[in-house]
């Protein structure tokens, strides 16, 4: 991943801003505030109105470059090309990620680029070209770039990264069904998705899996995890769980979510599987909430 330097974007890979032959002119702020859907509706047999559910929609923001390059054409091209994001557009719930620096700190999104349209030529250096295109978010947050994880791994005799002692709860050793829980501490401004990923173990295989944290559950009840495979649950909007990339969500229990969020603060999280050799671990990574729009 590229190191971004102050004034540098970046979308998903290409480098934009301070320094690099695409110069912004205009841009890099919110340029339209956080809107309300909401479903009121009139009462029918009352001077009232019924409240129905309020939905935030995510800003957006706008570019204008100027591209200042021996070959200007072909960067322009370049620029369009990431802008428009062909595989991501063509993808339903995908979405671009566009990071950038500011005041030494860089920032994370996920959105999709819109409206990317060419302008004119530099009258007086014909080489120039300039170009401009909006940013939609697709969350009314950004986050800090830095990925946070915590791991829970059943046998393992140090505290993860990040966690608070004492991280290891007691949990039944003479038991083929074991447990491990840790403190960890969830810092940014709001509540953030987060993406666990669910190792097997190194022989055989683990079955009723289970992890928790304060207010949601993953519980895949009987499904069999065998030696190196792995689940992967993504608890964004679009919400998924993967083993080896086929869905499993249908083995979920009722009680699970796929749309858990992790609230600024401590969070005790808890791992359970039935594994004959302890080995199978779970590792939960999320980012920082920086900026609410």
């Amino acid at each position: 991943m590229t190191v971004l330097s102050e004034g540098q974007y970046e979308l998903d890979g290409y480098l934009f801003g301070l320094g690099t032959p695409v110069r912004l002119l205009s841009g890099g702020d919110v340029t339209s505030g956080v809107t309300v859907r909401v479903q009121d509706q009139d009462h029918p047999r009352a001077d009232q109105l019924l409240m129905g559910r309020d939905q935030l929609a995510p800003p957006s923001r706008e570019f204008t470059w100027l591209v200042d390059a021996e070959d200007a054409a072909s960067e322009l091209a370049r620029l369009r090309a990431a802008w428009r994001a062909d595989k991501v557009r063509a993808t339903p719930g995908a979405t671009s990620v566009l990071r950038w620096c500011r005041h030494g700190v860089t920032y994370w999104s996920r959105g999709r680029g819109r409206d990317f349209t060419p302008l004119h030529r530099d009258p007086v250096e014909p080489g120039r070209r300039y170009a401009s295109a909006k940013w939609q978010y697709a969350e009314a947050q950004a986050y800090l770039d830095t990925l946070v994880s915590a791991e829970l791994s059943l046998t393992g005799s140090a505290a993860p990264t990040g966690f608070t002692l004492p991280a290891v709860l007691p949990w039944i050793l003479g038991s083929v069904t074991s447990e491990r829980a840790g403190v960890v501490t969830v810092d940014g401004l709001a509540a953030v998705p987060f993406r666990v990923v669910i190792a097997g173990p190194s022989t055989g295989s683990a079955t009723n899996l289970k992890l928790a944290g304060p207010g949601w559950l993953l519980d895949f009840g009987a499904l069999v995890l065998k030696a190196g495979s792995q689940i992967v649950v993504d608890t964004s909007w679009i919400g998924s769980a993967l083993m080896d990339g086929a869905s499993v969500a249908g083995t979920l229990s009722r009680k699970s979510t796929l749309t858990g969020r992790l609230q600024p603060g401590t969070a005790e999280f808890t791992f359970t599987a039935t594994d004959t050799s302890r080995t199978t671990k779970a590792t939960i990574s999320w980012r920082p909430a920086a900026l609410i729009f």
